[in-house]
C-alpha cells in the first residue's frame, strides 16, 4: 500500500494536474515520444486539447445536451455493456469503439477494478464514480466523430520515424487522438482530470511512474 505521505501526494498531484500537464502525460507514454521534435511537443498536444474542447461544444450545440450516451444514440453508435474484461499489453482496457459496426464496448469488470482503485486512493472527487461510465462512453464517442467527421488527430501532427537520404517514413502520433478524446470526454462530463491518468491507478509501481512522468512534464513557455 501507498504510505500516507505518498497518498497526501498523489490527492494533492492529481488535484493540481491541468489538462495540459495530463495531455502531455499521454504524448509522454507514445513509443514515438522521442522521435517529435522538442520545439513541437507543446504544440501537439495544446493543439489536440482545443480540438477536443471545441468538439464537445459544438456536439454540445448541435444535440441539445452534454449527456454522451444521449449523443452517441442520436449519432447511430451503438452501446453495449460486455460482463468480462478485456487486457492488452498488461493494461486493462475499459472500453473501446469498433468503427466498422458503430459500437462502443463498455468492459464492466475492468470498470468494477477501476472503480475500486479510485476508492482505494480517495480520489472519488475528481473521479466521480457516477460519471465513469459517461467518461468512457464519451471518450469513445469522440473517436466516432473522428471517423465520421474531423478525421484522425493522430494524422494531424506526423513525425519522422526513419529517413534514408532523401525518403523520410512518417508516422502518425496515436496519442494525439487520445488527448483529444480525454478533453472531449472532460468538457462533457464533471469528471476534473483526463481519462488517462486512470491507467496509472493500477499498481503502485504504476502510481509511482506517474509521480515521474510529472516531474518531467515541461513549462509551456519553456519551449
Amino acid at each position: 500500500m501507498l504510505g500516507t505521505f505518498e497518498q497526501a501526494y498523489l490527492n494533492n498531484t492529481i488535484n493540481a494536474l491541468d489538462d495540459f500537464s495530463a495531455g502531455y502525460i499521454c504524448l509522454m507514454d507514445s513509443n514515438l515520444y522521442a522521435k517529435i521534435p522538442v520545439s513541437s511537443r507543446i504544440r501537439f498536444v495544446q493543439d489536440s486539447i482545443n480540438i477536443g474542447a471545441q468538439t464537445a461544444l459544438a456536439m454540445i450545440r448541435e444535440f441539445g445536451t452534454r449527456d454522451p450516451v444521449s449523443i452517441a444514440n442520436q449519432s447511430g453508435v451503438r452501446i453495449e455493456r460486455v460482463s468480462g474484461s478485456k487486457i492488452i499489453a498488461d493494461i486493462p482496457i475499459h472500453s473501446e469503439y469498433v468503427p466498422s459496426i458503430k459500437t462502443i464496448y463498455v468492459y464492466e469488470k475492468s470498470m468494477r477494478q477501476l472503480e475500486g482503485a479510485i476508492l482505494r486512493l480517495n480520489l472519488r472527487e475528481i473521479f466521480p464514480l457516477e460519471e465513469l461510465f459517461s467518461l468512457h462512453v464519451a471518450h469513445e464517442v469522440f473517436h466516432h466523430i473522428e471517423c465520421t467527421r474531423v478525421g484522425p488527430l493522430s494524422e494531424r501532427h506526423k513525425v519522422v520515424t526513419f529517413s534514408l537520404g532523401p525518403i523520410r517514413f512518417m508516422s502518425a502520433v496515436r496519442s494525439l487522438s487520445e488527448i483529444g478524446a480525454d478533453s472531449f470526454a472532460k468538457s462533457l462530463t464533471q469528471v476534473r482530470c483526463f481519462q488517462k491518468i486512470l491507467d496509472y491507478f493500477i499498481t503502485e509501481d504504476t502510481i509511482r511512474k506517474l509521480f515521474l512522468r510529472i516531474k518531467d512534464i515541461p513549462s509551456k513557455d519553456s519551449y
